[in-house]
């Protein structure tokens, strides 16, 4: 995530399958994966059960990015994701999901 902005921002987030507060990371064709099985680390190399769950709710990241200063690239803070599709609820066919991001002013 880039901030071009004049300000330092805090991102958070809130993914959906198919409707907003559906529970669901992925609708699929088949079955689904539940929002539970979508999650993030600030830091590369972290396990899938150590990862931050996202939520249906819109969630703070506590991913901090500084305003632009200079002339050149924007300042960004990178995030890691991971999607697990669980062998319980077996999705399959084609799988649609939402993920969005929203800054606020730090």
């Amino acid at each position: 995530v880039s901030n071009i902005g004049n300000e330092r921002i805090n991102v958070s987030a809130y993914a959906y399958g198919l409707f907003p507060q559906d529970g669901l990371a992925m609708n699929c064709t088949q079955n689904n994966i539940s929002i539970g099985s979508e999650r993030f680390a600030l830091t590369p190399s972290v396990a899938f059960a150590a990862k931050t769950p996202l939520t249906t709710a819109l969630s703070p990241l506590n991913l901090l990015i500084d305003e632009q200063t200079t002339p050149g690239p924007a300042p960004d803070n990178k995030t890691y994701w991971q999607l697990e599709a669980p062998v319980v609820e077996q999705p399959q066919g084609n799988c649609t999901g939402i993920l969005v991001f929203q800054a606020e002013a730090e």
